[in-house]
């Protein structure tokens, strides 16, 4: 809860500390703005198709995807998928996704009635590289996605995954899953959130709305690339920046993980614990971790 206060304190920690609520101001930056008109390129995209199998999942840092879902509206039905706590020194900056949900919630809180594809909205922090630290609250988490059996029960054919870059594949803690997509004859396609931009002028200035390619002549180029999404609409002016996320599929199987990957997120969100030898009653946090205790699924979670 935003109102919430802690019960007990840890060594470093400040003498009064202040609910979330009365500190938790919105935000809104260019990376969100940008996100925003992003999502709502993408869900105009979708809506003139009128796509009503697919699943788009949103993989941006947690500010900007919610920027994303709140432009995506009301194309797109959002559902947060953000498994973790703010914390002052969390490793994850929980509390700027919520910020932007703070600014955004006027958009959320309209709602509609009318049926439409779902987005799932993930902070791709959640992964954020770090070394042990005890002034560091490990807040970082593995990240929960419906299966394939839940999707087709849902009536979804087709997954789009939404990823900053060109550049970024598919999250570790995704691979399987579409993976198991790909077996259960989900098709999966990547884009990047960044091919879509406004038109820039000859003096600098840019256009309001922003597009698939970059200009208004390419934006209908998106139904040949995803062609898969529907055929309705014909294709415009062909896109020149690169585009792999349209030629993705699924591996066979998941990436083999090197011991180094295991380790890096074998102790996510977990803390080390003194147990006590004649009882095994947990004792207290060992002072060389800090993590997300209630996450901890045994007596000695690291």
């Amino acid at each position: 809860m935003l109102g919430a206060r802690p019960s007990a304190s840890a060594d470093g920690d400040p003498e009064s500390i202040v609910p979330l609520e009365d500190v938790l101001l919105p935000i809104a930056n260019t990376d969100t703005w940008n996100a925003y008109e992003r999502g709502r390129a993408l869900g105009g995209l979708l809506q003139a198709g009128k796509v009503q199998d697919v699943l788009v999942i949103v993989d941006l840092d947690g500010p900007s995807s919610v920027a994303f879902a709140a432009g995506a509206l009301p194309a797109l039905e959002p559902i947060f998928s953000f498994g973790n706590w703010p914390h002052p020194r969390g490793v994850v900056k929980s509390h700027l996704t919520l910020a932007s949900a703070a600014y955004y919630q006027p958009l959320f809180a309209q709602g509609t009635r009318e049926e439409r594809p779902s987005l799932l909205v993930l902070d791709r922090q959640r992964l954020a590289s770090y070394t042990e630290d005890a002034h560091q609250f490990d807040n970082r988490y593995k990240t929960r996605v419906p299966n394939a059996g839940v999707l087709q029960r849902w009536g979804v054919k087709r997954v789009l995954y939404v990823t900053p870059t060109p550049s970024l594949d598919v999250s570790p803690d995704l691979e399987s899953d579409f993976v198991g997509y790909g077996h259960q004859g989900l098709d999966v396609k990547l884009i990047a959130a960044n091919i879509f931009s406004p038109t820039y002028g000859l003096d600098g200035g840019s256009s309001e709305d922003y597009f698939y390619g970059g200009s208004k002549a390419s934006h209908g180029y998106f139904w040949h690339d995803y062609a898969w999404l529907a055929g309705k609409l014909p294709p415009a002016e062909a896109v020149t920046v690169a585009r792999p996320g349209k030629d993705y599929r699924p591996p066979l199987s998941s990436p083999a993980e090197t011991a180094q990957t295991v380790a890096a997120t074998a102790l996510i969100g977990t803390m080390a614990v003194a147990v006590s030898r004649s009882n095994g009653r947990i004792l207290g946090a060992m002072i060389s971790r800090s993590g997300s205790w209630n996450r901890s699924d045994g007596s000695s979670g690291g």
